[in-house]
């Protein structure tokens, strides 16, 4: 994907909505 995609995802953390699966460092993340 576009590397501004990429960064968007990184600093918006989208596995709130599971648009993304990887760990993050928030306590929010869904475990999927």
């Amino acid at each position: 994907m576009p590397i501004e995609i990429r960064e968007f995802l990184r600093d918006n953390q989208f596995t709130e909505i599971g648009f993304g699966v990887k760990p993050c460092g928030r306590e929010h993340c869904p475990a999927r």
